[in-house]
């Protein structure tokens, strides 16, 4: 009798308090927006585990006291606060919190390769765009289609009805590719270099940050639309053809082109075919996401930037500041007349005309069919909000003021505050005017001075700057009829913009809104060249 088998043995469910307790969790509402923006907050590394855990407690505790039943709370936030058992063993939160959130991404590991730097070659990880947007369409089906191609194929073939006669696209192959306005997603490579250490020190250290984003992504949160690719720190870098950003932009070369292809590529960046029988050869050849390919159209970043990583010409230079044209500083193309017809303008570089250029940038990516440097987007928000706007706007407190520089600062913060409270900016930021106590907000140990602040804020400058010049300013001289002119059409030139942005289904600016464009910034880099005359 003992070896007949018996029936099965119950699994032990623990006592009647386990069972309450287990299905209370299973009754409990499941999501918190508390928790779900804690956890964003850890992600994002503006909060550590521990600030999690004990903002979960005290909502809780907060919760019960106010008379909820604990099986009503809902069940992630209690999760959170019981991190680190409740807060008594601290070092525990950040185990307990990757085991609360810990789901194994679907995201490949970056790209390991070896770069060159100061200290040798060191292994780097690169998130390969090509890679991302593979894995993004068949993983995340609902980012893709929120931040690659947010419209789907109606958006793209809107985009590319205007977006094709784009100069940079000149002769391009895309144009020869069949249905690519359906298929085709437009990109873009965004790189800056973003203080890292000592920010807001003078001793600070700054890293080189590469992302690439979908140009159809807008109206998305930047923090969103932006897919990192690498961070490097410019200091540790080694020039030359053979140096970190070269290969690296080798790399991305390989990369965007297996994005236009878009196949899985057959040979490595070193252009090594894969060992057969590897992943990477089984799937070489195959599509990268069901048809839907990519073309880079633009390299977007500061003047800075562009000079220092894709080789193109530095803007202070006298004898050739621009890559889109031979203009010079001084001679008959000089860039300071801004004349209809002006004889630079019928220097500008075609992608034709530049690739027989003698000499010309040798970034990797210009190495690629149809691509030149006539993609490269100086970004706007430098050139003017954290460029000549932050200048202006010093000039007008420091030299055309009649008070002292203190006393024309305390005029300056206490007409923004007014002004700003009374009429809110319709675009950027409002400006933090209560800063501007100290002379420090303009005068730097070295270099010329300039309003401090971020770009939106600067934006968000301009009604309140024209206000001010009207009570302040000296309007009998021509000097001050020039200052005044100057930031009306400033205004108007970003009302223009502001009034046809791409989240309001503009890809391109009506041809009468162009031409009045055109006209208005015509005129106003003519009052700015003869205020520089003026005050030299």
């Amino acid at each position: 009798m003992g070896d007949e088998p018996g029936p099965p043995l119950k699994k032990r469910r623990g006592g009647i308090q386990q069972r309450l307790q287990a299905s209370a969790l299973e009754n409990a509402p499941s999501t918190s927006k508390l928790a779900t923006h804690l956890l964003e907050e850890f992600a994002l590394g503006k909060k550590s585990p521990q600030e999690c855990q004990r903002l979960a407690s005290l909502a809780v505790k907060d919760m019960t006291a106010a008379g909820v039943l604990i099986e009503n709370i809902p069940v992630d936030l209690r999760k959170l606060s019981e991190l680190g058992s409740g807060g008594r063993r601290l070092n525990n939160c950040y185990r307990d919190i990757l085991r609360m959130t810990c789901r194994i991404p679907s995201i490949p590991m970056p790209f390991s390769v070896n770069i060159p730097t100061k200290q040798g070659d060191e292994t780097a990880g690169i998130l390969l765009p090509h890679v991302m947007f593979a894995s993004m369409y068949h993983h995340y089906r609902a980012a893709f289609g929120q931040h690659i191609m947010p419209g789907g194929e109606d958006a793209l073939e809107e985009f590319w009805t205007t977006g094709k006669r784009m100069p940079q696209l000149a002769n391009h192959p895309i144009l020869r590719r069949a249905n690519f306005e359906a298929r085709c997603v437009p990109i873009a490579l965004h790189g800056d270099e973003v203080p890292t250490v000592g920010r807001g020190k003078v001793w600070c250290k700054l890293s080189l940050l590469l992302s690439w984003f979908s140009v159809m992504a807008v109206g998305v949160p930047t923090l969103q639309a932006m897919n990192l690719i690498w961070a490097h720190a410019p200091q540790c870098a080694v020039e030359g053809p053979d140096g970190t950003v070269a290969v690296f932009m080798r790399i991305m070369k390989w990369s965007f082109s297996a994005l236009f292809a878009g196949t899985w590529p057959r040979r490595d960046w070193r252009g090594v075919a894969y060992e057969a029988g590897s992943a990477d050869a089984n799937r070489a050849g195959e599509p990268l996401a069901d048809g839907y390919f990519a073309c880079l159209i633009g390299l977007c970043g500061d003047l800075d930037y562009c000079a220092k990583f894709l080789g193109h010409p530095r803007w202070s230079s006298h004898s050739e500041p621009c890559g889109l044209c031979r203009a010079t500083f001084r001679g008959p193309l000089t860039w300071l007349n801004f004349s209809e017809n002006a004889p630079w303008e019928g220097t500008q570089w075609t992608p034709e005309t530049w690739a027989r250029r003698p000499i010309r940038s040798t970034c990797p990516l210009f190495e690629m069919p149809g691509f030149t440097s006539i993609a490269v987007l100086p970004d706007y928000m430098h050139n003017k909000y954290l460029g000549y706007a932050q200048y202006l706007f010093w000039l007008l407190c420091f030299v055309h003021m009649a008070a002292a520089p203190l006393q024309n600062l305390r005029t300056l913060a206490n007409f923004i505050m007014s002004f700003q409270n009374r009429h809110r900016p319709q675009h950027g930021e409002r400006y933090p005017a209560r800063t501007l106590r100290k002379l420090t907000m303009f005068v730097k140990k070295r270099d010329f001075p300039k309003l401090r602040g971020k770009a939106g804020q600067i934006r968000g400058l301009g009604d309140a700057m024209i206000a001010m010049w009207k009570r302040y300013g000296d309007l009998h001289t021509r000097d001050g009829i020039r200052i005044k002119l100057l930031l009306e059409l400033s205004l108007q030139c970003d009302e223009i913009l502001n009034s046809h942005s791409p989240a309001d289904g503009y890809w391109a600016l009506p041809p009468p809104n162009a031409a009045e464009l055109v006209r208005k910034q015509r005129l106003l880099g003519q009052l700015y060249v003869q205020l520089s005359e003026s005050l030299d």
